[in-house]
This record gives C-alpha cells, sequence and structure tokens, in this order.
C-alpha cells in the first residue's frame, strides 16, 4: 500500500526552480491523515518566496477542502 506520493514541477532547468508536491497517507486512530505539502528549491525561490508564501497557502487549503468534500462523498 503506497503511503506517500509526489511529483515535480520545473521551471526551465531544475536548478532554475523546482516545485515538489507531497502526499503522505498517515494512518491514525480515528481513519488516516492527509499530509500535503509543497517543497521549493531552486535559485529563483529567494525572487518568487513573497508570491509563494502569499498566495500557495490558500490554493493548497482550497484544494484540500476540495478532496475532502470528494473523498467524503464517496464515503456515503
Amino acid at each position: 500500500e503506497p503511503k506517500l506520493f509526489h511529483w515535480r514541477a520545473t521551471m526551465g532547468p531544475g536548478f532554475i526552480m523546482t516545485n515538489d508536491k507531497v502526499f503522505e497517507l498517515e494512518e491514525t486512530s480515528t481513519g488516516t491523515r492527509l499530509v500535503h505539502k509543497e517543497l521549493f528549491s531552486g535559485m529563483m525561490v529567494p525572487l518568487f518566496w513573497g508570491s509563494v508564501e502569499k498566495n500557495v497557502p490558500s490554493m493548497l487549503d482550497s484544494m484540500n477542502q476540495a478532496l475532502k468534500e470528494l473523498v467524503e462523498a464517496d464515503a456515503d
């Protein structure tokens, strides 16, 4: 059973900027917990960090909420 999946988006060559999207599934006493992370690296990260810090959390929250609703609807 996979407990982790991820993919990498790149801007030009990988050393310019990469964005790893990581999803980990953790078993809990009440079910499964999803841990969703975005990891950024590369030369351009410092230039874009203000925008990343401002915009990415709300995008992740929106995506995670939609995923939660989809999973819960399928469970019914």
